[in-house]
């Protein structure tokens, strides 16, 4: 997820994002965790440096098949057991929350 549009909620945020990436509707959402700190530390290209806080939902039903468009460079899916090994760092810690079955929501 990238940005908020005026007014949104952080649900309608994550669901517009995903649909918008993927062409998937999500229906049913749980919070998984907040994730801040030093963690979401950025640093980009034009020497900006951010720190984000990044709000993670599990979905249990969504509709729709995953389509690649102009938002989307790649998709994936990887069961638990599957998982690859070059894990993005700053997505890696709540994939491992969730890969190993820990209580949710975690706030960290």
């Amino acid at each position: 997820m990238r940005y908020y549009g005026k007014w949104e909620t952080v649900l309608e945020t994550v669901k517009r994002e995903v649909k918008e990436e993927t062409t998937i509707f999500l229906t049913k959402l749980s919070l998984f965790g907040v994730y801040s700190g030093k963690e979401g530390l950025t640093n980009y290209p034009n020497r900006d440096t951010v720190f984000s806080v990044q709000v993670i939902f599990h979905s249990t039903d969504d509709t729709g098949s995953a389509v690649m468009n102009n938002e989307s460079l790649e998709i994936y899916f990887f069961p638990k057991n599957n998982l690859p090994l070059n894990l993005n760092p700053h997505q890696a810690p709540f994939i491992m929350v969730w890969k190993n079955g820990l209580e949710q929501p975690i706030l960290k």
